[in-house]
């Protein structure tokens, strides 16, 4: 009788510990699931913001500005970045310790290359622009977009290695 009761309750305990296992395993597989879907939804508009950037950099290019492209382009950037803001924020909540800083940090580089952009745009717009002026802008508007594409490129092994890591 007391083999019995032993044997049930060894078997009830190892039942339970086999089911925290399995909950654990599924707890972290659903968690690696929605870092890996925040993390995409950042890297997409992260991407979007950079294509919009780089487009309008060529448009400020052209012999003559096109002007009227860089405005057109310009009038897109209020919603992706809003969409880069929200999947930062988004990436903070999820983490681990260190997300927000790092979503920050292509939040950040992407608002300034945009406003290194416009700052070009308007220059650009004035009949006669200084030319060290306008040296400085494009210079600033090169640094903005490497920091941007750098950001980015951090993000995207830093996601690499959480998701890894949650695998295990």
């Amino acid at each position: 009788m007391v083999g019995t009761t032993v044997a049930g309750a060894l078997t009830a305990w190892a039942t339970r510990g086999q089911a925290r296992i399995q909950a654990q395993a599924q707890q972290n597989q659903w968690l690696r699931q929605v870092r890996r879907d925040v993390y995409v939804a950042l890297m997409t508009a992260d991407s979007a913001t950079e294509d919009l950037a780089l487009g309008l950099r060529h448009a400020l290019r052209q012999t003559p500005p096109d002007l009227e492209a860089a405005d057109r382009i310009l009038g897109q950037a209020p919603e992706l970045l809003g969409k880069l803001k929200f999947a930062a924020l988004t990436v903070g909540l999820e983490g681990p310790v260190g997300a927000l800083r790092r979503a920050s940090d292509i939040q950040s580089s992407a608002f300034a290359a945009l406003r290194a952009l416009t700052a070009l745009r308007d220059l650009l717009g004035i009949v006669q622009p200084d030319a060290a002026e306008l040296d400085e802008a494009k210079t600033l508007v090169r640094d903005s977009i490497e920091r941007m594409q750098r950001a980015g490129s951090a993000f995207i092994g830093f996601a690499s290695e959480v998701l890894s890591r949650d695998e295990q």
